[in-house]
């Protein structure tokens, strides 16, 4: 939570000079990345199941070797696993802070939530 709050509040400072319509692109792009990691999160499930299956095959046939393709698909998705959940966080609150930030008509209110509402939570 604490990395989500830093980036949430980083999104606020940078959406507060930018246009209604700069703010729902930016908006739209997060959410497009943060669906793309879900489906590769959800791609690289079933191709780590299927390595944790031929791995645990080759293990009770006394046929395992570090040169097994099967292990470097389990490590590559626990990579994958790892960069997409940082990237997701920072996506999800940046689409968050975009969501609050758009409900301001004008930068002056904008800059007004932020000092008077975030600042004060973070410093």
């Amino acid at each position: 939570m604490k990395r989500y709050n830093k980036y949430y509040y980083k999104a606020c400072e940078s959406y507060m000079s930018l246009s209604t319509e700069d703010i729902i692109t930016r908006q739209l792009r997060s959410e497009n990345i943060i669906q793309t990691n879900e489906i590769l999160i959800k791609f690289g499930g079933i191709l780590f199941f299927g390595a944790l299956f031929w791995t645990v095959q080759l293990a009770l046939g006394l046929a395992l070797f570090l040169t097994s393709w099967s292990l470097y698909v389990i490590i590559s998705y626990i990579v994958l696993l790892w960069i997409c959940s940082r990237n997701i966080r920072r996506r999800r609150a940046y689409s968050d802070a975009a969501e609050i930030m758009l409900q301001f008509q004008n930068e002056e209110d904008r800059l007004r939530y932020f000092d008077e509402k975030l600042r004060p939570q973070f410093e």
